[in-house]
């Protein structure tokens, strides 16, 4: 890839299609995209860009309206959000693989004024659903943006909070809260690829991070087309952005590769973008993919939270996500709402410029997660004595067996350990005497057994074992890969049956 930028930081005076436009000028043959092997330049870029501005505006979208996008075709997501941040809209993805009955309840939810697709299936029944021209059929004529004000810093991004309970919570981003969140990933990112599309939540937001930042991303369309190494050649990628879904394939395509050829991508950077990492699919991304590993610990609401920088994440049958990234304050408090020692697991609360303010349409949630500047997630956890922050996991998902406090996530790490066990999720059956029993469901390749495994956990644990092990085919999760525990007690029973 030619003329890697190298260019300091974002413009917060500025909104990100202000940052695409500055880049247009001051570096415009630096890649900002490649897709389907095009290597697509920051002037191009924003040329493009102004064509769907000019379009949009013609069919009177505008400040103030609310968007939805369901467009599949990755660089034409990006052109569309783009435009639509330029015009001052409020906007949200949509995503073309979700089923239309959960975008129709979330298009009501938003009150959209417009749908945005790039196929006629896509089209909602009931919205204003408009069909995105190719752009080829656009007729730009010359003209120019000066009639038209950026209303960029105006507009607001509003990201789709899976969640694993409940309904979806609306995420609203303001600009300069997101252009702060674009500053907390890594300094020395240049070109960069992510495994999630454009149409997943952490897929938009790092595009658009990367395009605030006027770095190079690959999409999926070109990855696709090579194995990983030849892309990073091929590309100059930096940096890998990978969930530990993601990450377990990749370690799966180099398991019969020679040792002297591995690690396959020495000099790429892989961040591993979850609070919750295997500690076998950790080392062997480090063995079979590069030495370069890093927990990169974030949220939707958040942004980046914390990195490991090099430092090995697991303390034992403890997790580490390592050290809060510059300008983001962590504390761990208790249930008032205290202050407690170092090393003692309390609620995990953050504050940072990059932080949302609240959940849309959504007072109650907003008044439990946002309180006096603090962002609070709902995660459990403690902070070392050098800093580093331990992650137990969501409170929520906590176990008190005969009062005694257990972390799902501290008995998965166990089990996970146990040889032939590929995938596992704790989770809690009710008890009349005992309130919640610990139970683990596990995927393996054949028949583990279960005796021998309850052994096992038992002998690290003691008390906080589980107290059943049921094997599985599958652990549900949602598509940030995050286990859906209240789903995972139906799914035993069904494959039990």
């Amino acid at each position: 890839m030619s003329q890697i930028n190298h260019r300091s930081r974002v413009d917060l005076h500025q909104s990100l299609t202000g940052n695409i436009q500055s880049y247009a000028k001051l570096t415009p043959d630096v890649i900002a995209v490649v897709h389907h092997d095009h290597e697509i330049s920051y002037k191009k870029l924003w040329n493009d860009v102004q064509l769907y501005i000019h379009h949009l505006e013609g069919w009177g979208i505008g400040f103030s309206d609310i968007v939805a996008i369901t467009i599949e075709d990755e660089y034409l997501n990006l052109l569309i959000c783009s435009a639509l941040i330029y015009l001052g809209c409020a906007q949200a993805t949509l995503p073309s693989f979700e089923p239309s009955e959960k975008n129709i309840e979330l298009s009501k939810r938003l009150n959209i004024s417009f749908q945005l697709v790039d196929k006629q299936s896509f089209k909602l029944p009931g919205f204003n659903a408009l069909l995105i021209p190719k752009m080829e059929e656009l007729d730009f004529q010359g003209q120019h943006l000066s009639n038209l004000k950026d209303r960029g810093l105006d507009s607001s991004i509003i990201f789709i909070g899976s969640g694993t309970t409940g309904k979806s919570k609306l995420i609203p981003y303001e600009q300069h809260a997101f252009l702060q969140s674009a500053e907390l990933m890594p300094q020395n990112l240049s070109a960069l690829y992510c495994s999630a599309s454009i149409e997943h939540s952490l897929g938009k937001r790092i595009v658009l991070r990367i395009m605030a930042l006027g770095k190079s991303i690959v999409f999926n369309n070109t990855a696709k087309n090579y194995s990983p190494e030849d892309l990073c050649q091929k590309y100059q990628i930096s940096h890998l952005f990978l969930s530990e879904f993601s990450a377990k394939n990749l370690v799966q395509r180099y398991e019969h590769y020679e040792s002297a050829n591995l690690p396959a991508m020495p000099n790429v950077e892989v961040l591993l973008t979850s609070s919750v990492i295997s500690e076998d699919t950790y080392l062997k991304v480090r063995q079979r993919v590069s030495p370069k590993v890093d927990i990169f610990y974030g949220s939707t609401e958040t942004g980046g939270i914390t990195q490991t920088k090099g430092v090995n994440p697991f303390i034992g049958n403890r997790y580490s996500v390592g050290f809060p990234l510059p300008g983001v304050s962590i504390e761990i408090v208790n249930d008032e709402d205290v202050l407690v020692p170092r090393n003692t697991i309390g609620n995990i609360r953050i504050q940072s410029a990059a932080v949302v303010t609240e959940y849309l349409h959504d007072p109650q949630t907003t008044e439990r997660h946002f309180r006096k500047g603090w962002f609070y997630p709902g995660d459990l956890g403690l902070m070392l004595d050098d800093g580093q922050l331990i992650h137990y996991g969501r409170s929520d998902d906590m176990l008190i067996l005969n009062g005694i406090n257990i972390y799902p996530q501290e008995i998965e790490e166990v089990a996970m350990k146990f040889e032939g066990v590929n995938d596992v999720a704790a989770f809690s059956i009710s008890s009349g005497l005992h309130g919640s029993i610990p139970a683990l469901a596990v995927v393996a390749d054949g028949v583990v057994n279960l005796k021998d495994l309850y052994a096992y956990c038992f002998s690290l644990l003691g008390n906080r074992a589980p107290r059943k092990v049921i094997q599985t085919q599958s652990i549900p999760r949602n598509s940030e890969g995050k286990v859906l525990r209240k789903n995972v007690l139906e799914a035993m029973k069904k494959t039990n049956k």
